[in-house]
């Protein structure tokens, strides 16, 4: 190989060198800014690795999370990243919640949104009594309403959204109604606000009510008919005793109804999992 030959060869090894130490570089101080971030339990609740939210965004998504984890002592938390380096989103959400430590208390109670936005894909890492808090029907609400965000790269709003339903799901929790627990088992339940019955009378008042005025308009026709027998005398012909009957009204009256509503399926993946430390996590995961 003459000299240009090997010149050519020193510098094309030289910028493919290059280039894959600025991709370690890239990602090893990507998971370090989340390590620090996540570090010794002082954490922020929002990581915005891959940077989809203004400074502004991030520090009010910050105070919110803050402010819903401590009101019902369940960690709330959101991280970006742009790839998810080999591995699944569950798997990646899951190993943060584990190195990092996040979630309150002795059972590190908590609940971790993933955003890979460079791969598409999400995932939500629930432990402790989070995984009560946040069952499958729960994840499966709280999916179904930031999706449509992400899939705009609205990322703000979805997680704004995340934030605000997860700190209804848990305060839900901490009354000891946790959602989806009053589901039928065909998945029905009733729509918010609404009775399963006709608000208003009730079927136990229906009954007797009905009874009381049948009686009281049978009173009242037995006394009109009375009233037109003014003679006691006897009638020769038989057509006398006769009177005209006439239908004057008839109608089915409705008196109550029952509402349902069927949960729709969505595609996304929800079960439990383990993370490398044997730790048990829910969760599910999906794209957008």
């Amino acid at each position: 190989m003459n000299s240009l030959g090997k010149n050519n060869f020193k510098k094309a090894s030289l910028s493919i060198f290059i280039a894959f130490s600025m991709i370690f570089c890239s990602v090893f101080f990507n998971l370090k800014t989340i390590e620090k971030s996540f570090a010794d339990g002082d954490m922020e609740y929002a990581v915005d690795s891959a940077e989809v939210l203004t400074t502004d965004e991030l520090e009010t998504l910050k105070s919110k999370l803050a402010q819903i984890s401590d009101e019902n002592n369940i960690d709330v938390g959101v991280v970006t990243v742009e790839y998810l380096d080999g591995k699944t989103a569950q798997e990646f959400a899951n190993d943060l919640f584990e190195q990092n430590k996040f979630g309150k208390g002795e059972n590190r109670d908590g609940i971790l949104l993933l955003v890979a936005t460079e791969d598409r894909e999400w995932a939500m890492s629930t432990h402790g009594s989070a995984k009560e808090a946040f069952n499958e029907e729960g994840l499966d609400y709280l999916s179904g309403e930031f999706l449509p965000y992400l899939s705009d790269d609205d990322f703000y709003s979805a997680f704004e959204n995340f934030a605000d339903n997860a700190g209804e799901l848990s305060a839900m929790y901490v009354a000891g109604d946790p959602y989806g627990e009053n589901y039928d088992d065909e998945g029905n339940y009733p729509i918010e606000g609404e009775s399963t019955e006709e608000e208003g009378i009730n079927n136990s008042v229906w009954i007797p009510l009905s009874i009381v005025i049948g009686c009281a308009i049978s009173l009242v026709i037995m006394m009109m008919y009375k009233s037109q027998l003014k003679s006691v005398r006897s009638e020769s012909r038989a057509d006398d005793y006769l009177m005209d009957m006439k239908l004057v009204k008839s109608q089915d009256i409705f008196l109550y109804r029952t509402v349902t509503r069927t949960m729709r399926p969505k595609n996304t993946d929800t079960g439990g999992s383990s993370s490398g430390g044997g730790s048990s996590y829910g969760g599910s995961s999906g794209s957008f």
